[in-house]
Parts: C-alpha cells; structure tokens; sequence
C-alpha cells in the first residue's frame, strides 16, 4: 500500500469519527489497497449482515463441541461491541508504546507503521472508545485512550495481531484455548478470506458468531465440507482456538454461523470485541508493548500498569 493510500484510509476514518457514522465497513483496509484498480462506476458490496431472509437456504448447520447447534442462516445482527467495563481508575489518559515486529517477508516501511496506527484506532473506535489516537513516532506506534476503562482489557484487545484461521482438526473435539499446531493442523482458510463477520442470533436465541467467506474462501470450504461431515473445525486467533464446531452438513454459500451458547466460555463482551477483531482485519506484524504511562508522564515502564499478557 503506498504512502497516498494509508493517508487516505487515515482520512476516510476521521471522517467518520468527526461525523459520527458508523465504523468502517468490513474489509476496508484490505479495500483500499485497490483503490486505484477498482473502476468508478463499480457496483458497492452490501455488507452480509444485511443478508435477506432467501440467503437461508445457503448457509447449513455446525455444532459447538458441547451439544449446542447453530445454523448458519442469513440475516445476522451486525455486531454491536460492548464498551470495555469501566472501574476506578484514574481519569489521566493512559498512553502505551508499541515496537512492530518485523520480518523478512514484512519489512519495516513507513506505510506499513500507518497501517498498525490505523488498524488499532479503528479497534478502539470499534468498542467506543471515540477519543483514543494512535500515533507514529519514529519507529513506534503510540496509543493513548482515556483512563477511565479497564486498561488492562483495552491493552489484551488492541495488543493482539488478529490472525484468523479455520483450520480441521479431524474427528477429536478440541477446547477454547487450545493452542493450534498449524504444522499439524493446517488452515483451509484464513483472514484474507473473510470479507465480513458479525454477532448473529441462532435459532435458540443465543449469540452466534457470524462470518462470510470471499469466492476462494467459499469453495474451499464448500469442498472440504462436503467430504468432511462429522469433523470439527478450530477457529482460532493468533493461534489459541477460539471455538471448535462440528460439521454437520456441507456448507456451499460462504455464510458460516457458530452458535456461541452459554457453554461456550465466550461472554458477549468478548463475542463483540472478537468480530471487531475480525472484520477490521490483523496487524501487518504483531506488536510488542515497549512501554507505558499515566497522564503526563513521559512514556516508560511505570508501576501503575500491570505487563500486558502474552
């Protein structure tokens, strides 16, 4: 992405924080790496959480490995994130640093640091934290958000590279927080291949996570489901499985709804941050917080702020 595009994602998302409208469709940042080859006069998606009531017959059923079914219907909720529960803390605003990780295969670039800026102000737009910047300066990105949230939550959600993969592991139930062997377990498909995700609501009444695949991420799974009825499928983010439902039927229409259930361990807060997670897509590199203050202090390790988990 050049340097033009990541000022225009940075301007097209103070617009929408200044006028008040909704957050980011889906898919934006990978969206605006195209935007000088997608034609003026192209058609606009509609986002999948507007589904109409005859997308139904598309979508098929999943389990959750505790007995609970879903359906993956159309017409999901869109996802409404909860705020980050507020406790005593200090009214001071809270400002961390962070340092990308670089690679061979992701060199540090200045595009590349505007693009984390921009990915985590959108995340913490994405659970009302309005007033939050996050900032290049030098060779790190600076985030600041107002104290009076839970720091320790805000720092978990933001800190995370966001990587989903829906990976099958075979005929053998595998608990949330799980880590994933993607040596052993591969992935039939990952974030490139989501194009929205929402909170749903199964036909119980219970919370769902809602995702849409793109055309490549449709037929893999349409493929795979096919052949694979009676297996599980780990979702899992940045590694540490998320969910594991069963496959219950061929899933050909690229709209797949897990139903979260009260034996999930999934509360709704972390439902809602989760797909805010998802549809705004991961960090190009995870991140590694350098340091950390309250108010005026100058950034560093301060004792106020517990180490950010791992």
């Amino acid at each position: 992405m050049t340097d033009a595009r990541i000022a225009l994602e940075v301007r097209l998302h103070e617009s929408f924080r200044r006028e008040g409208l909704p957050s980011a469709p889906a898919a934006l940042l990978d969206a605006l790496d195209h935007v000088a080859e997608v034609a003026a006069t192209r058609q606009v998606v509609r986002r999948s959480g507007r589904l109409p009531w005859s997308a139904i017959g598309i979508a098929a059923m999943l389990a959750v490995g505790g007995g609970l079914a879903l359906f993956a219907v159309g017409n999901p909720r869109p996802a409404v994130p909860a705020p980050l529960p507020s406790p005593s803390a200090p009214l001071a605003p809270v400002r961390i640093t962070y340092d990308p990780m670089w690679t061979a295969e992701v060199p540090e670039d200045s595009a590349g640091l505007l693009r984390i800026a921009a990915v985590l102000r959108l995340r913490l737009a994405q659970i009302g934290i309005d007033a939050a910047t996050a900032q290049v300066q030098g060779d790190s990105v600076v985030v600041e958000f107002p104290g009076d949230v839970d720091t320790d939550a805000v720092r978990t959600y933001i800190g995370q590279t966001g990587r989903l993969v829906l990976a099958p592991v075979g005929e053998e139930a595998v608990s949330r927080g799980t880590r994933l062997d993607e040596a052993k377990y591969p992935a039939l498909c990952d974030s490139r291949h989501i194009t929205d995700a929402d909170v749903a609501i199964d036909q119980n009444g219970d919370p769902a996570l809602h995702l849409k695949l793109d055309g490549a991420g449709t037929k893999l799974f349409a493929d795979y489901s096919r052949t694979h009825v009676g297996s599980y499928l780990a979702i899992a983010i940045d590694g540490v499985v998320v969910v594991a439902p069963l496959i219950q039927n061929e899933i050909p229409g690229g709209d797949i709804e897990v139903s979260i259930g009260q034996n999930a361990g999934l509360s709704a807060e972390e439902l809602s941050r989760l797909v805010a997670i998802i549809r705004i897509g991961p960090l190009p590199v995870p991140i590694h917080e350098i340091a950390a203050a309250v108010g005026s202090q100058e950034p560093g390790p301060t004792p106020q702020l517990a180490p950010s988990p791992t």
